[in-house]
């Protein structure tokens, strides 16, 4: 079992309430492997949540999981490796995402470790192996060259 946190104004189902789309909501997205009926049982402290909107349990395939955010394929990706995440981050992330009004602008947090952990050192796919949280940038956009500009401005103001 793992599971990505998702700071977003983009809903990524039909199910979204109406009132919330285009609004900062925050996704928990939790995959396990098992019966959907263990997946139900997982969510039930969860809908007791103040703020609780909906949940879908349901098989998906991996590939269903991020949905491109363009349909040009124009999609900025920014990726932290992080020991720990502070206040300012969060703070600072949430203030993007509100400012921005994007809702091709998306925030996540995973945590990192369980099975990653165990893959040695020197295996290139698994090069953040060592930390514990994945904070991720993604963004959308009409055109390649969208892209590369923003590409720029972000790492300056994210000290990449």
């Amino acid at each position: 079992m793992n599971g990505t946190l998702s700071f977003t104004t983009v809903p990524f189902t039909e199910k979204m309430p109406e009132k919330n789309k285009n609004q900062l909501v925050i996704e928990l997205m939790i995959c396990f492997k098992g019966r959907q009926i263990n997946g139900t049982e997982i969510l039930k402290d969860l809908q007791n949540f103040k703020g609780y909107l909906f949940d879908e349990v349901k098989p998906t395939s991996y590939a269903d999981l991020f949905p491109p955010i363009d349909p040009s394929g124009s999609t900025l990706i920014l990726n932290f490796y992080m020991s720990n995440i502070s206040n300012s981050l969060l703070n600072e992330l949430t203030k993007e995402l509100r400012e921005s009004g994007d809702p091709r602008l998306i925030a996540q947090v995973k945590v990192l470790g369980g099975n990653f952990g165990k893959v040695e050192n020197g295996a290139m796919a698994y090069s953040h192996r060592d930390s514990r949280y994945l904070v991720i940038l993604r963004k959308g956009f009409a055109a390649a060259e969208e892209a590369l500009t923003a590409n720029e401005k972000w790492k300056k103001k994210w000290a990449c």
